[in-house]
């Protein structure tokens, strides 16, 4: 059984989904560090505890992205 998403994962998270829908990238490290007042290390942090919740990936450049559904 997966734990449950922080309040600040979760907010990372969203913050990452809305600035995709309206840039058609993700943010930088620097972006969301900027947006949360936190240090970069503790963002990367965040987003490997995303990927470990799969909610996103790194593609073959390890950059992250969301995972893709197949069907």
């Amino acid at each position: 059984m997966k734990k449950q998403l922080t309040d600040l994962q979760r907010s990372v998270y969203v913050f990452m989904r809305e600035f995709f829908a309206e840039n058609d990238q993700l943010p930088t490290v620097a972006v969301i560090s900027e947006k949360f007042g936190k240090y970069p290390n503790q963002i990367h942090e965040l987003q490997l505890a995303l990927v470990k919740h799969g909610l996103i990936e790194r593609n073959a450049v390890h950059k992250f992205r969301f995972v893709r559904v197949t069907v």
